[in-house]
């Protein structure tokens, strides 16, 4: 099945989005919980953090078609509308299974589809399953390997070995050698902690889902964890809180359970770094925790969703766009580049975090 980009099912497909929206809303009961967005609310911020892409989409409609490709979730095959005219094709081979719901997705993939534009490259989306290795004879064009891939590195050591000219994306190594593009995970967490620090929390936590962890998710963990041990290098407390194991839309995470770990180790503000902030909200909500009086948040999250819960989440900003864009670049000019770049993150301040130093 093929969408052209101008085509009128375009308005159909976004309608059917977010109806999906309002299903989920209406599911999952959150228009009763005043501590998260209205149906109305998230509807439009949704739709604004669209426009990024749509934006792309449209320089991209008359050159490119969208085509669904059976498998475990939604892929798209962003093939040339004049395959003549093109040359060069990067492919990008991914676990995740493509979400329009995701920030994270929208972003990275415009970033895809400016850079895409700019350098007059095609793009070739490939499913791959997480527990198969990525082999050499997978990589016959310049490809993203893009996280949730779990690679040891000597997959990465063969591929640089025989030449190959590939990026790994949203994922990075102690070896810098290895060629990939991820934001500074552990400038982010110094951020944050220097935030919450600033108005006198010293008890700060991290809230993770214990399942499905990427490498970069580990990441933040561990750097979490060394810059806490800077201000009390003997911690006398255990800082990572794990949201409900197999909490997903739809089940109800166990509020008793972080209201007794606050209470055990004195904690007054918590890091989200990963896609829990919604169960945490929700957590919060139930034990009748008010954010920030009773707890302060911060979330590596995406300005704008950010700005949906209430009250709006101060969070360490990613350059998903850029890191997309600057991905596609380095592979388009043709010869490897072995050496990792990093992005840097940027914490938007909002009204999530109380000052201790005020008695507020």
């Amino acid at each position: 099945m093929e969408i052209e980009m101008n085509s009128p099912r375009k308005n159909v497909l976004s309608l059917r989005i977010k109806n999906k929206i309002t299903e989920d809303l209406r599911e999952e009961s959150f228009l009763s919980l005043p501590i998260l967005p209205t149906e109305s609310d998230l509807c439009a911020r949704y739709n604004a953090s669209r426009e990024t892409i749509r934006k792309s989409l449209r320089l991209l409609q008359e050159e490119r078609i969208l085509k669904h490709i059976p498998g475990k979730g939604v892929w798209f095959d962003i093939s040339a509308g004049r395959v003549s005219d093109r040359n060069d094709e990067i492919q990008i081979i991914t676990t995740f299974p493509y979400s329009e719901d995701d920030y994270y997705y929208k972003e990275i993939l415009a970033g895809f589809f400016q850079g895409s534009q700019m350098h007059n490259i095609s793009l070739r989306f490939v499913e791959s399953d997480a527990n198969t290795s990525i082999k050499a004879e997978d990589i016959n064009c310049p490809t993203v390997i893009w996280a949730g891939k779990y690679e040891k590195l000597e997959t990465f050591y063969e591929l640089m070995q025989l030449k190959k000219n590939f990026v790994v994306l949203s994922c990075s190594y102690d070896d810098k050698d290895i060629p990939c593009i991820d934001c500074d995970n552990q400038q982010g967490i110094q951020q944050a902690v220097d935030h919450l620090r600033s108005f006198g929390h010293k008890r700060i936590g991290i809230a993770a889902r214990k399942v499905d962890f990427a490498l970069n998710h580990l990441q933040r963990i561990a750097s979490t964890k060394q810059i806490l041990k800077r201000y009390e290098s003997n911690l006398k407390y255990d800082p990572l809180f794990f949201i409900s194991e197999n909490w997903k839309l739809g089940e109800k995470p166990n509020p008793d359970k972080l209201l007794s770990w606050l209470e055990e180790n004195g904690i007054t503000a918590l890091i989200t770094i990963d896609h829990g902030t919604l169960a945490l909200c929700k957590m919060c909500f139930a034990d009748k925790l008010e954010i920030p009086n009773d707890l302060s948040l911060v979330s590596f999250d995406n300005p704008e969703f950010a700005m949906g819960y209430t009250p709006p989440v101060t969070c360490i900003a990613q350059p998903l766009i850029e890191m997309g864009k600057r991905v596609i670049e380095r592979l388009a000019s043709g010869a490897p580049v072995y050496e990792t770049e990093l992005f840097e993150t940027k914490l938007v301040e909002r009204s999530s975090v109380s000052n201790l130093k005020s008695g507020n």
